[in-house]
């Protein structure tokens, strides 16, 4: 693939996702889709692309876990409007960083991304109960 198709499709997968979440009706699949999305935020933020955003990154995470813990009572992702704002300016600044960021910047922060999720280091969306 060449690497403007592949993120060119990593977009519409975020906004995809974000839509659904918006719309009220997101599944874990799009929640999963959002925390790869801030996964890679965060590691284009240790690179140097918008450091001093982190807040944003920090105020996504909490709202990515708080929808999907909420998820296991629900049975649904329906995010709050404060949670919603969360992730629309996270999903903002990883459209930022996608514009800036070379072919070799986003292989890097990939890299990180696999090598910390392999060292047990994010968060995973819990399954949901059956």
């Amino acid at each position: 693939d060449h690497p403007d198709d592949t993120i060119s499709r990593v977009r519409l997968a975020n906004h995809s996702a974000m839509t659904e979440v918006v719309a009220g009706r997101a599944t874990r699949k799009h929640l999963g889709d959002l925390a790869a999305m801030w996964n890679m935020t965060r590691a284009l933020l240790l690179d140097g692309f918008g450091a001093d955003l982190f807040d944003i990154v920090l105020t996504a995470d909490k709202a990515i876990r708080s929808l999907a813990e909420r998820s296991l009572r629900t049975r649904s992702y329906v995010a709050t409007g404060p949670e919603i704002k969360a992730l629309n300016a996270l999903l903002e600044l990883h459209d930022a960083q996608l514009d800036a960021a070379t072919v070799r910047d986003l292989d890097k922060a990939n890299a990180r991304t696999e090598r910390e999720f392999a060292g047990g280091k994010f968060y995973q969306i819990p399954k949901e109960k059956t």
